[in-house]
């Protein structure tokens, strides 16, 4: 029988399940015809956010990493503006974290559109035009127009007049 072991911890893990969303979003931006996949990625990110223990892994993953960055200063090979660059970056992300109470995901809670195709991810086809009137609409809009809707909160069913199914 074949045994196969997997070296990384569950906080790793998370981190890269974390990262794969995260590029799923990159390539929905690039790509401006995948607005049904970027809806599951956001779905996908704010499933992440409702982990409590989110906050808890990241900053421990960013004490770890200001760890590991302060012994590496004490060697005199090691270049010190790109790691004081880096050490700057963590101490600043550290404190966002530590000092912003609210979930994460919040803004992204309240995004209409979003709300919408959550509702009807479960079910098969669910985002289909015919189901989500709305993201038939918003997906033809002209990008300036749904880059101004998100920047607005997101409120797509007030500025196209179409009330949600």
């Amino acid at each position: 029988m074949a045994v196969y072991e997997h070296p990384l911890h569950e906080r790793a893990r998370l981190l890269l399940r974390l990262e794969s969303v995260f590029a799923q979003l990159q390539q929905g931006r690039a790509d401006a015809g995948c607005l049904r996949n970027a809806l599951r990625a956001y779905n996908e990110l704010l499933d992440f956010c409702s982990r409590p223990e989110l906050r808890l892994d990241l900053i421990l993953e960013l004490e770890r990493l200001a760890q590991s960055l302060a012994v590496w200063s004490q060697s005199p090979e090691a270049d010190e503006g790109p790691l004081r660059a880096w050490q700057f970056r963590i101490d600043q992300q550290l404190k966002a974290l530590r000092e912003y109470r609210e979930p994460f995901g919040q803004l992204l809670r309240h995004q209409d559109i979003i709300q919408l195709a959550r509702g009807r991810m479960g079910v098969a086809g669910g985002l289909a035009d015919c189901d989500l009137p709305i993201l038939a609409f918003w997906k033809y809009q002209p990008p300036s127009v749904s880059r101004d809707s998100c920047r607005a909160g997101g409120r797509v069913c007030r500025s196209c007049r179409i009330a949600p199914i």
